[in-house]
Parts: C-alpha cells; structure tokens; sequence
C-alpha cells in the first residue's frame, strides 16, 4: 500500500472507528475456518452462530462484522463486536460458552470480552482492509444495529 493509500485507509478506520465508539459492546470475537469454505458455508455458519446465541440467551445481539476472505488461502475469517450479549438477569455470557461451540463445527475462535478504553479502532483497525494481495473485507452489521445505535444516543 502506497503512502496515499495509506493515508486514506487510516481515515476509512478512523471514520468506522468515530461511528462505533458510541456502541455498546460486549465482546470480540475472532472466528477462523478449519478448511476453505464458499461465501455462503461461511454465511450459513453465521447465521447459525447467531441463532445459537438467540436460543442461548432468549433475545437477539447485536453486532458488527468484518467478514476477511484471505484469497492466497481461500478461508474466511470473521471479526466482530457483539452487544446484547447478557442474560435475562442481567448476567453476561461467558466467551467459553461460543468458543466451544465455534470449535467443535468450524474451527478456531478467539473470543474477549470488549474493552471500551481501548475503543473500536483498536479491534478494527487491522481488519478493514483494502482490496488488496492479503485480504478483502466485507463490513456487515445486525438487522437490529440501528435501534441499538439510538438506544444509545448515536444518530445513525
């Protein structure tokens, strides 16, 4: 990446990072794939994570995703900040519960909680990425992101 180029990536996370600091988030998770899977496999898994965690819970989270597809390896890696991640009591899920989950079907999973004094540029700084020879990232969120961004005093 040029100079230029540089440049404008760091404004493009800056800009991502000034909208989701007013988030509420929960956790960060880092899921991988064992083997390469296609577009929608990957997708399939999404969804099927998410509807675990709605099962788990009694509600939907909320997140925010940086789908990577690493095209030298063909796998997709998944970056997110997850909200809404606690129970009816007011009780947080732990990370093990989705990590155990994530690795007996797909692969890897990283999984901390977040960390607001670290903010979003420090979670997503390295995960939106150019299109370029490493990595092409899809940015996603939630059907239900936007009411969360108002509940939370964004203007989004």
């Amino acid at each position: 990446m040029d100079r230029h180029e540089s440049s404008r990536h760091e404004q493009f996370v800056r800009a991502w990072a000034a909208y989701l600091d007013g988030f509420i988030f929960d956790l960060w998770l880092t899921l991988t794939f064992a083997r390469p899977l296609s577009h929608a496999e990957a997708e399939a898994a999404w969804i099927e994570l998410n509807h675990l965690l709605r099962r788990e819970l009694g509600h939907r989270v909320e997140w925010f995703l940086v789908s990577e597809l690493q095209p030298n390896r063909g796998v997709v890696y998944f970056h997110s900040l997850m909200g809404h991640c606690q129970y009816h009591d007011g009780s947080k899920l732990l990370p093990s519960v989705v990590k155990a989950w994530w690795e007996s079907r797909y692969g890897r999973a990283n999984i901390d909680v977040y960390d607001p004094e670290r903010g979003t540029r420090y979670y997503l700084a390295q995960k939106l990425a150019w299109d370029d020879e490493h990595r092409v990232s899809d940015v996603l969120s939630s059907r239900g992101f936007r009411k969360l961004a108002l509940a939370h005093g964004k203007d989004s």
